[in-house]
C-alpha cells in the first residue's frame, strides 16, 4: 500500500483580517480596513461570533481566511474556513492538508435569539429562524483606513499590552512585533493620494478603501465594503453591482462580480483580457477597465509599483 502525502495549503492572506477579544466580552473585527465594533454575554460567544463572521466572508472569497487574534489568552493566528473549520495557521502561512468534510469537527454555539446550540457556519437559525444566528456586531461598521506612514497610536498599544498582560496559555509576545504585523491597526492616516476611475462619460470616481461598483449596487448580507458607487451608463450594459474595488496598501485590486458582461482589462495597448469572476486582479497606474459599453482609466499616483496580476 503507498502511504498518503498530507499537502500543507497556504491560506492567502488576503482579505487582511484582525479580531481584537477582550476579557469584559467586548471586541473588534476589522476585514480589509471595515472596522466592526463586537459584543457578547461571554468570551467563549464572542470567539464564536468571530468565527461565523469570518467563516462568512471565507465563503465569499471561496477558500479560507486568515486571521490575526489578539485575545485574552495570547495571540495567534487562525485560518478559517468557509464551513467554520478552524486550524492554526503555521508561520510559513500554510495549514495542514484539511481532512474531508465528513470528518471535520465545526463548532456549535447557542443561537442569540433563541439559545438553540447551532452550529457555526448557519446562516439562519434552524429552531426559530433569525438570520445570522451568531451575530455579535453591536453597531455598523465604519471603514479605518491605511496609512503610509508608521504613526503609533500610544492608547491602542496600552490597551493590547493589558490584554497580552493577562494571557493565560501563553506568554504575551512584543508589542512591537503585532504593531508591524499589523500597522493598520495602530497607526493614524495622514491625507493622501487616492486611486480614481476616470469614465469615458466625464464621470470621475475615487477608491478610499473598498467599494462595489455598478448602475445601482448592493453588497451580499454577510459582506462588509466602505463605499457603494453608482456609475452612469445609458446603454444599461453595466450590471447593478458589477465589479467590487479594494485598496490595500498601495495596491488597487479589482473583482468582476460575475457582471452580465464581464470586466476586460486593456494595459499598454495589449490585447484585451478577461477577467475571471470571483478572482481578484491588481490594476496598474494606466489600466483601461472595460465594463460593457463603459470604459475607464484607472489612475494610481502613489508610486504603488508592480506586477499587475491575479491574486492567488
Amino acid at each position: 500500500m503507498h502511504q498518503q502525502v498530507t499537502v500543507p495549503v497556504f491560506v492567502p492572506a488576503f482579505p487582511p483580517i484582525v479580531a481584537t477579544i477582550r476579557d469584559d466580552s467586548s471586541g473588534e473585527l476589522i476585514v480589509n480596513g471595515t472596522a466592526l465594533p463586537l459584543q457578547a454575554d461571554s468570551v467563549a460567544l464572542l470567539r464564536a461570533g468571530v468565527i461565523a463572521r469570518c467563516s462568512a466572508t471565507a465563503r465569499r472569497v471561496k477558500r479560507p481566511v486568515r486571521i490575526q487574534v489578539t485575545d485574552v489568552a495570547g495571540s495567534y493566528k487562525l485560518a478559517i474556513h468557509p464551513d467554520a473549520y478552524v486550524q492554526v495557521l503555521n508561520t510559513d502561512g500554510t495549514v495542514p492538508d484539511p481532512p474531508s468534510a465528513d470528518l471535520r469537527i465545526i463548532g456549535h454555539s447557542p443561537c442569540r435569539h433563541c439559545h438553540a446550540s447551532t452550529v457555526l457556519n448557519s446562516i439562519i437559525c434552524p429552531d426559530c429562524g433569525i438570520q445570522d444566528p451568531h451575530n455579535v456586531q453591536t453597531a455598523p461598521a465604519s471603514a479605518r483606513p491605511g496609512s503610509d506612514t508608521n504613526v503609533i497610536d500610544t492608547a491602542l498599544v496600552d490597551e493590547l499590552l493589558l490584554q497580552w498582560s493577562a494571557a493565560v496559555d501563553s506568554p504575551p509576545r512584543a508589542a512591537r512585533d503585532l504593531l508591524e504585523e499589523n500597522s493598520c491597526l495602530v497607526t493614524r492616516s495622514p491625507q493622501r493620494s487616492r486611486p480614481q476611475l476616470h469614465f469615458d462619460t466625464g464621470q470621475t470616481v475615487t477608491i478610499e478603501s473598498t467599494a462595489l461598483l455598478g448602475r445601482k449596487p448592493t453588497p451580499d448580507p454577510d459582506e462588509l465594503v466602505a463605499a457603494l458607487i453608482s456609475v452612469i451608463d445609458h446603454s444599461f450594459t453595466v450590471s447593478k453591482t458589477h465589479l467590487l474595488l479594494e485598496w490595500l496598501d498601495s495596491t488597487l485590486w479589482v473583482t468582476d462580480r460575475h457582471s452580465a458582461n464581464g470586466v476586460d482589462l486593456q494595459r499598454n495597448g495589449d490585447s484585451p483580457t478577461v477577467l475571471e469572476p470571483d478572482v481578484p486582479f491588481q490594476l496598474r497606474d494606466g489600466d483601461q477597465v472595460v465594463l460593457g459599453e463603459l470604459r475607464c482609466t484607472v489612475s494610481i499616483k502613489t508610486g504603488a509599483s508592480d506586477r499587475g496580476g491575479s491574486r492567488e
